[in-house]
């Protein structure tokens, strides 16, 4: 009996250099996602703390009579995310500890609106949530325009507070499937 074997071709990135890109990115995974090649990571970072160094992320610690503190972008250090016409953005996982209480407000500037708020005990230690789904930013506003996604914390305790926030997630052009 004849046997017939499937067969395909391995496209290459130059002569003997086959593309393994497709499985290269299935083997990198937050949460059980897989980012496609045209996504790039969202990171959003804040460490207070009494010794900060030259990191755009790290500061000192947080006073009780400071107010709200935004949380920056970790690679460019400008606050908050901020999106161009057609881009959206999937959130993965956000993990939070500080020594005092904290509140924890998502903003979204496209309608001076509050889209997601916590409130977070003092040492909570291990205060990570994963996203099997994720949460996008298509699913609030339209990404059709420009916005910025205003991410802040303020310090709820009774004296100066140190810790670390940071929120990671996937961005690309396009919107994300979401149910």
């Amino acid at each position: 009996m004849p046997r017939i074997d499937k067969q395909f071709t391995v496209t290459g990135i130059g002569e003997g250099f086959p593309d393994y890109m497709q499985e290269i990115s299935r083997g990198k995974q937050v949460w059980g996602y897989a980012p496609e090649q045209v996504e790039s990571f969202l990171f959003a970072l804040l460490i207070a703390t009494e010794d900060p160094g030259c990191y755009v992320f790290t500061r000192e610690p947080i006073t009780v009579a400071e107010g709200w503190v935004e949380v920056p972008d970790a690679f460019t250090g400008l606050p908050g995310i901020e999106c161009i016409a057609g881009e959206d953005y999937i959130m993965k996982e956000m993990w939070a500890s500080f020594d005092q209480p904290i509140e924890f407000q998502m903003i979204q500037d496209q309608y001076d609106d509050v889209s997601c708020m916590a409130f977070i005990p003092a040492f909570t230690t291990g205060y990570l949530s994963g996203w099997p789904i994720g949460w996008s930013r298509g699913q609030v506003e339209s990404i059709t325009v420009a916005s910025k996604t205003t991410i802040r914390i303020r310090n709820l305790g009774t004296d100066d507070t140190t810790g670390k926030i940071w929120i990671v997630g996937f961005r690309k052009m396009g919107r994300y499937a979401w149910w």
